[in-house]
């Protein structure tokens, strides 16, 4: 049977690396277990494949570091798909074909980018739960802030692009949230504007010009235009992090909301498949 995938998108910041990090822990692991009513669950994490250099001292466990060569060649010969560039330092980021061929894992987890979402559902389709990560602006400088290894103009590009992030989130949930409450205003005018203009065919250029200077991206705009003109639910859940619910260092994680989120993320994943194997009994 094939493994179920859950996706894990969203904004920097939001807490998603800590969740993958201790959720896979072993005390989280067998507290999962034992919400979820199950002996044992072996869940991998799915590598990303990258042409951004390795860190020197650091050893990569979700992602593998090859050349823009080498990234090129997987792209022309259709073993790496799925591929986008992160703003945030120019490189390039995608799954190998053979990523998601796991065969000992009871679950794959990715930490998918919101750009690939969509590609994903559409290459693994029935085995896709996505659980899309948000968090406002407060929220998220907070954190930020809280890494201590950035210098403020680095914070601010990285809450603009997680602003987009997390307004394509919502576009792509279908939840009915309002995204504006969640990020910088002018950038939140600046895109629905475009979405706007887009639905009605009408120029859109210095809208784009804008968007890209704030957050040093061309295909976003793209995105948001593709996504006014043919809205497409690709994100099954919306995980809304408040402040409230930050870890506090004090508190066991299996105390915390955010552990909380991460069950119910693990038990809709393998929901997907239970359900697919139970209508193949049935018939």
């Amino acid at each position: 049977m094939e493994k179920p995938i859950l996706l894990i998108p969203g904004a920097s910041a939001t807490g998603r690396d800590y969740l993958l990090d201790k959720i896979l822990e072993e005390q989280a692991l067998r507290e999962v277990c034992r919400r979820l009513g199950r002996d044992n669950l072996n869940v991998k994490i799915v590598v990303k494949t990258t042409d951004r250099p390795g860190r020197p001292g650091v050893v990569e466990v979700t992602k593998k570091c090859i050349s823009p060569e080498e990234f090129d060649q997987g792209l022309a010969s259709g073993d790496i798909f799925a591929h986008y560039v992160l703003e945030s330092n120019g490189s390039r980021y995608g799954y190998t074909a053979n990523a998601f061929d796991v065969a000992d894992a009871d679950l794959l987890v990715a930490d998918a980018s919101i750009y690939q979402v969509a590609q994903l559902k559409e290459r693994f389709s029935g085995r896709v739960h996505a659980a899309a990560v948000i968090a406002d602006r407060a929220f998220r400088k907070h954190n930020l802030l809280l890494r201590g290894s950035e210098n403020p103009e680095e914070v601010e590009k990285r809450l603009n692009v997680g602003d987009i992030h997390v307004a394509l989130a919502v576009m792509m949930s279908g939840s009915g949230i309002d995204y504006r409450q969640f990020i910088d205003q002018r950038l939140a005018e600046l895109i629905s504007r475009l979405a706007e203009l887009a639905r009605q065919e009408q120029a859109v250029e210095s809208i784009e010009q804008e968007i890209e200077t704030i957050i040093g991206s061309k295909n976003v705009c793209q995105l948001i235009k593709d996504l006014a003109l043919r809205p497409k639910t690709v994100a099954d859940d919306l995980v809304v992090r408040r402040q409230e619910e930050l870890v506090d260092d004090d508190q066991p994680f299996i105390d915390s909301a955010l552990f909380e989120q991460g069950v119910k993320m693990i038990q809709s994943a393998l929901n997907i498949t239970d359900s697919v194997s139970s209508k193949e009994a049935v018939a």
